[in-house]
Parts: C-alpha cells; sequence; structure tokens
C-alpha cells in the first residue's frame, strides 16, 4: 500500500505536489470555492505544516502560472502527474486545457510523454471500470 507520507517526505515535496494540483485546476481558468478547501485539506492529510496555508492560499488566488516544482526523484513526480490525471477526472471529462497543463508539468518534470500517456489510459481504464459497477448496481445509466 502507498504510503503518501513516505513517497513525498520532505516539506519541499509536499509543497510542490500541492502546487501541481494547484497548477491543474487553474488550466480552466476558474477555482470553485470547493476546490480551495480540497487544496488545504489535502496539504493537512500529507502532513504539510500549517504555516504553508497562507502560501497555499496566495497561489491559488494568483495569477502567476509559473510552474515551479521540486521533486527528489521521479516516483514523485509520477504521484503528481497520477493524482493530477485523476483530479482532472472528477467532473467525468478530461478537458484539452487540463491535458496541456498535465503536458506542461511532464516537461518541466523531464517526464516522458510515453509514461503520461500509460497514466492516462490507466486512470481512463479506472473511470470505465467504476462506471461498470456503478451501473451493475443500476446507480447510473
Amino acid at each position: 500500500m502507498l504510503n503518501v507520507n513516505e513517497l513525498l517526505a520532505t516539506e519541499t515535496a509536499k509543497f510542490s505536489f500541492i502546487k501541481g494540483l494547484i497548477y491543474i485546476a487553474k488550466s480552466d481558468g476558474i477555482i470553485e470555492e470547493s476546490e480551495k478547501i480540497f487544496f488545504t485539506q489535502a496539504a493537512e492529510n500529507i502532513g504539510l505544516d500549517k504555516s504553508y496555508t497562507y502560501k497555499i492560499k496566495s497561489l491559488i488566488d494568483s495569477n502567476n502560472n509559473d510552474i515551479d516544482l521540486d521533486f527528489d526523484n521521479e516516483s514523485q513526480a509520477l504521484f503528481l502527474i497520477r493524482e493530477a490525471i485523476q483530479l482532472c477526472y472528477v467532473d467525468g471529462q478530461y478537458a484539452e486545457t487540463e491535458r496541456k497543463a498535465i503536458d506542461n508539468i511532464a516537461k518541466h518534470l523531464d517526464i516522458k510523454t510515453e509514461k503520461v500517456e500509460r497514466i492516462e489510459r490507466w486512470v481512463e481504464e479506472g473511470m470505465a471500470w467504476s462506471k461498470r459497477g456503478l451501473l451493475l448496481l443500476e446507480l447510473e445509466d
């Protein structure tokens, strides 16, 4: 079982993870209030010190869209990519603006396109699997 606190062991990696998710969320030009709450809760859940709360709120409200991520290894970067793609699918679609933002992050972190595509396929398969499960229970048309 993946232990996020072991994978993202440093404050820098944890903050970079949250910054990456915020970057993706901002890609469609709208950050909902629920997303703002999500980011502060996610930071708390991964053990990021509360002193980062102001920095997170500033990032959300900022017009600056620079990618400034600092991970210790590729596993941390791939974890961000995976979680970000899953977050993109929360509304049932993976918009082109979100895809481009993921590509920008991957390029910044020197993640090969093939790895991103494999993660995208995995997430798509998982979403389809989940939908089939809901259909079995007749909870979705």
